[in-house]
């Protein structure tokens, strides 16, 4: 029986390609030949003043969503420890309960 496989090789700015013909002897493929082949090719996805990546810019700002996301998150998952640790309420925690007189700071006069 002819077995027909169609392999691609994707690269930054190609992609090649064969289709390669072959036996099926002993639930194993026995290769014959390659039937068909070729490549195409892209222009480079830089910038032709400097030479760095057109999506530079866009992996930049998405990588500080995500750091500032796990950070959010982080900081979150030590609060609900600390409420559950300490036996205190979320909104103790998260401040929605004022501060007793003593620790709280008065507004600055404006000059």
């Amino acid at each position: 029986m002819i077995v027909r496989t169609l392999g691609f090789d994707i690269g930054i700015s190609s992609i090649g390609w064969a289709l390669v013909e072959g036996q099926m002897q002993d639930d194993k493929i026995k290769l014959e030949r390659i039937a068909d082949s070729g490549v195409r090719i892209f222009r480079v996805a830089e910038n032709p003043k400097d030479g760095k990546s057109l999506a530079l810019p866009r992996r930049n700002a998405r990588s500080a969503r995500r750091r500032n996301a796990r950070r959010r998150n982080r900081i979150l998952e030590i609060k609900k420890y600390l409420c559950k640790t300490l036996e205190i309420s979320p909104k103790e925690m998260f401040g929605d309960i004022s501060l007793p007189p003593l620790f709280q700071t008065k507004p600055r006069e404006r000059l």
